[in-house]
């Protein structure tokens, strides 16, 4: 077992992570996309120092990580991706005490979740019969 850590809101740790876990192992076989800071003060009661941590853990931390661990997954000969989003990022959902900037980047990720899927020419299956977008599962094998 090997732990590291890393801050999902900071492009520079994503590399590092990424960059680390390259020298234990040629490969890998999934990559969880999950981490985020959740918000749940209104719009005007939050700073813009946690609105901008909110959508760069959660949707840059997502596009770079896949960004760079992808070249461990291709290496893989059953390599998967799993977006962990729930209902925050549905448009009209009207029960989520989510911040409207965390709600924005989990839309972000799905956006972002799909485009990938599109280009690897890949089908995606959802785990959960709530919601086609919690979680999201690509598989590139």
């Amino acid at each position: 077992m090997h732990v590291f850590q890393c801050d999902v809101a900071k492009p520079e740790d994503i590399a590092q992570f990424a960059a680390a876990v390259a020298t234990i192992t040629p490969s890998i076989d999934i990559l969880i996309n999950n981490a985020s800071y959740w918000l749940s003060k209104g719009l005007l009661e939050a700073s813009d120092a946690e609105l901008l941590e909110s959508i760069n853990s959660t949707a840059t931390g997502a596009i770079l990580a896949t960004k760079h661990f992808l070249p461990l997954l291709i290496r893989s000969s059953a390599p998967d991706i799993v977006f962990m989003n729930g209902t925050p990022g549905l448009l009209r959902n009207r029960h989520s005490f989510a911040n409207e900037a965390f709600a924005a980047a989990k839309s972000g990720q799905a956006a972002f979740s799909d485009r990938v899927r599109s280009r690897s020419g890949r089908r995606a299956c959802a785990s959960s019969p709530s919601t086609a977008r919690f979680p999201q599962h690509l598989s590139l094998g």
